[in-house]
């Protein structure tokens, strides 16, 4: 093979990579542009999320027509958001079905809701809330709050595939780059071993462009096979410059727009905790208002009213005071995210005494037997773990309630680089096959007429114990007890 057909193949080989890495870059630009685009709408769609969910609130508020009207606008902009939508793990599939599953479910209850409120206004019935009503409107409101919930975990989803998407295209852009500079060099091989004189002038102008010098060009003139080959060759450096150029614009392009991204989506996340705070805030004065007028009226016209009246307004009383630890434990549960943790020694054994003695102080009569074991010391913020000890051991103390031989046990021990704590007792128990509910945020698993509570506790205990960079998990069967457990690394 003579030097012009070597020199043929050398200039195909680097306009062939040079091509392919045109290609590479085109191809990663597509994608990168098509995740962009697929992000924002999912970004379009967790905000049609959230404003579906304020809308929801405001009918549920006053019920009037105009807030109706918004949520049914909301509700087909949030349809088409659906349809448009591309997934492609199956993580986030399962996500989008759920999103579409509750989509249909909300309207279908809220279309119920709107009769039922709509035939008890004709009927200008100032009872309480219908049964029937009240379970509907739980049953939107945890609808709501899991379409809120999976359309973050969906935007989380995609914003990772964004990167993933950006990471791979540094690496074909890499492994393109690397495939160019390994043939420089064996065309510099090729050259030195085969000519000489002005060879060697070409080679060490390569030698200075592949230190990184892509101004430099070699200056052969001659009319032959190395002369094409320089000239070839003072192309390819121009080429390789201008491609160098527009791979760093695009590179410092598209870490500005995930920065931007990542910047929208942690503005987005403090938004929603501060909307949870303020909605929650701004419930207690009406709840306050409500309760007063109503131990008012109990105090001062209990003589004008008969029997059913006097109930009415007891449950009026009881409801207000039940809504009002509700809108506590969600204060609490939104300050919990934001809170930060000051670590300290904590001696978790004396610590459990004194919760449940605390505890049992307000169920005088009670006969329950407490077995508290030596717990491992460990490091973690006092105020929030003994927050911790006290819901789960309420819990107990609460579930136990109707056997006449309670009995709770809190022990731990250490394994491994986590100390693994437990709160077990031979209550009410549950299901195990709703385990995936229990620590949900007013998840109940027993009815409000069986055992009073909100649903908030054990969504404390899960929040705090992950800050603390721990693990909760728990077993039960129905009538046979349940034991909660936590573990905290033992080495903070």
């Amino acid at each position: 093979m003579n030097i012009k057909t070597k020199l043929i193949v050398a200039k195909a080989i680097p306009i062939i990579l040079a091509l392919l890495l045109g290609l590479v870059v085109l191809l990663t630009n597509r994608q990168i542009d098509e995740a962009f685009v697929n992000g924002g709408r999912v970004d379009n769609l967790a905000k049609d999320v959230f404003l579906l969910d304020i809308a929801t609130s405001h009918y549920l508020l006053n019920a009037a027509e105009s807030s109706k009207t918004n949520f049914l606008t909301l509700h087909s902009s949030l349809a088409a958001a659906l349809s448009k939508l591309e997934v492609r793990s199956r993580e986030e599939q399962d996500i989008l079905l759920r999103l579409r599953r509750n989509h249909a479910a909300v309207k279908a209850i809220f279309m119920q809701l709107v009769t039922l409120r709509e035939s008890r206004d004709r009927e200008s019935s100032t009872a309480l809330l219908p049964a029937g009503e009240k379970r509907l409107t739980q049953l939107f409101m945890v609808s709501m709050s899991e379409m809120v919930a999976d359309s973050l975990l969906l935007a989380t989803s995609i914003d990772n595939h964004v990167k993933a998407v950006i990471s791979r295209s540094h690496s074909r852009i890499i492994i393109c780059t690397l495939l160019l500079a390994l043939f420089a060099v064996v065309m510099l091989f090729v050259i030195d071993r085969y000519a000489m004189g002005t060879i060697t002038r070409l080679q060490q102008g390569t030698a200075i462009v592949a230190g990184g010098n892509l101004d430099y060009e070699i200056a052969i003139k001659s009319r032959d096979e190395i002369g094409e080959l320089s000239a070839a060759f003072n192309q390819m450096t121009r080429e390789l410059k201008n491609s160098r150029s527009a791979l760093e614009q695009s590179h410092s392009e598209l870490e500005q727009r995930v920065r931007e991204r990542t910047a929208a989506l942690e503005a987005s996340n403090q938004e929603h905790e501060s909307f949870t705070y303020t909605v929650s805030h701004d419930l207690r004065a009406p709840l306050r208002a409500i309760d007063g007028f109503s131990r008012i009226l109990m105090k001062e016209s209990a003589a004008k009213l008969d029997e059913e009246g006097r109930r009415v307004l007891q449950v009026i009383r009881k409801n207000t005071q039940t809504m009002g630890q509700l809108i506590d434990d969600l204060l609490a549960f939104s300050r919990l995210g934001r809170q930060t943790i000051t670590l300290s020694d904590l001696d978790l054994t004396s610590m459990g005494q004194d919760v449940y003695e605390e505890i049992v102080s307000a169920v005088p009569g009670r006969a329950i037997t407490f077995d508290l074991k030596t717990l491992p010391p460990v490091r973690g913020d006092k105020a929030l773990m003994r927050q911790v000890v006290f819901n789960l051991l309420a819990n107990a103390v609460k579930f136990t309630g109707p056997r006449t031989d309670a009995r709770i046990e809190f022990g731990g021990w250490v394994e491994g680089k986590e100390n693994i704590y437990f709160v077990k007792d031979n209550g009410a128990g549950f299901d195990m096959q709703y385990i995936d509910k229990l620590f949900g945020v007013f998840q109940r698993l027993h009815g409000m007429e069986e055992f009073e509570g909100t649903g908030v506790g054990l969504a404390i205990v899960r929040r705090t114990i992950l800050k603390h960079g721990g693990r909760v998990w728990a077993e039960g069967k129905i009538n046979e007890g349940a034991t909660f457990y936590f573990s905290l690394p033992n080495s903070l």
